[in-house]
């Protein structure tokens, strides 16, 4: 079983600058508020040594600027029906957007 470094960008936050929020194997980061998600993720590719990461995105710029550094990319509803099929193998329930998260 491979682990995985998770990276999950969104735009805005709660500070001028990027804020970082990580448990585990997974990074929260809210770009802040003068940039975007993808600018910030441009930025956070154009400064790893290691390109051995996949972006999932559906955004066309984003995608391009991945395949011109050497990174593979994948739309975001490709990415959902993967995970999705690899839950149902697993027999773990994918809560639908019409379902309620909470109760």
């Amino acid at each position: 079983v491979r682990e995985h470094k998770i990276v999950i960008v969104f735009d805005g936050g709660p500070y001028d600058q990027p804020t970082l929020i990580k448990k585990g194997q997974v990074s929260v980061i809210y770009a802040g508020r003068y940039k975007s998600a993808d600018e910030y993720i441009k930025y956070y590719i154009s400064n790893q040594s290691s390109k051995d990461m996949l972006i999932v995105s559906s955004d066309r710029n984003l995608q391009l600027f991945a395949s011109r550094e050497g990174i593979s990319s994948m739309k975001s509803l490709d990415f959902y029906r993967l995970v999705e099929e690899q839950f149902n193998k697993k027999k773990i329930k994918v809560i639908k957007s019409q379902e309620k998260a909470y109760k």
